[in-house]
């Protein structure tokens, strides 16, 4: 399906000028880039871990 101008019918070189950009216009979306690799899963702000410490003071009474 051309959508070509009744005047531009007449002139060969101006329609294969435009078939050949229509054709590279479809080439390059029909092979788009693929995206990236997905951004790194990272975990939720909620969810962490205690970890004992020896130098603070609340030590002593949270391991008892």
């Amino acid at each position: 399906m051309h959508h070509l101008c009744p005047r531009s019918r007449g002139h060969p070189s101006l329609s294969r000028g435009f078939a050949a950009c229509q054709a590279l216009v479809r080439f390059f979306a029909l092979h788009r880039i693929k995206p990236h690799a997905p951004p790194l899963v990272r975990a939720p702000v909620n969810s962490f871990e205690f970890h004992s410490c020896e130098r603070t003071p609340q030590v002593g009474y949270l391991t008892r």
